[in-house]
């Protein structure tokens, strides 16, 4: 034992060198393992989020196509409304103008002198007749009050 050390090698290791580079890869094997498990971990959880992502992306996707759908039946139902709408503006319109033609008409009979002679703008003294003095307005349809109120806007 006590004799000369045998000669090495000029990269071999002696006994507490291999032992101090045993427990350094040793060492490294473990960071490296913690490293991995953390990764895995890390790769699982960004695989949970992706899934979630893909579902919330397909329910999205529904609600969307259900929306354009509503959308389409509610675009088609209001076609059919503003057909309804003006045939019913149009013959309110005309109905009001024959009330107003009918309404002018009515009061001639009291203007003549064998009758009430009716004067509709004042009261004379003498008249035998006196009602509150009343010609119904002139009024536009509302595709003409529309298009007259967005030219004056231009």
């Amino acid at each position: 034992r006590g004799g000369p050390s045998p000669r090495l090698a000029p990269h071999e290791l002696r006994g507490p060198e291999n032992g101090n580079l045993l427990e350094s890869m040793k060492l490294a094997l473990q960071r490296l393992d913690r490293e991995v498990k953390t990764e895995e971990v890390a790769f699982q959880d960004l695989t949970r989020h992706l899934n979630a992502f893909a579902r919330d992306k397909e329910l999205l996707k529904k609600a969307r196509d259900e929306a354009a759908r509503v959308r389409a039946q509610l675009e088609t139902g209001i076609g059919a409304f503003d057909q309804v709408y003006k045939e019913h503006l149009d013959n309110t319109h005309t109905a009001y103008v024959q009330q107003r033609v009918k309404h002018r008409e009515a009061t001639l009979p009291l203007q003549k002198d064998d009758t009430f002679r009716y004067h509709p703008a004042y009261k004379r003294a003498g008249d035998q007749f006196s009602g509150t003095y009343y010609t119904m307005p002139v009024l536009k349809q509302a595709e003409e009050t529309k298009a007259k109120s967005e030219r004056s806007h231009k």
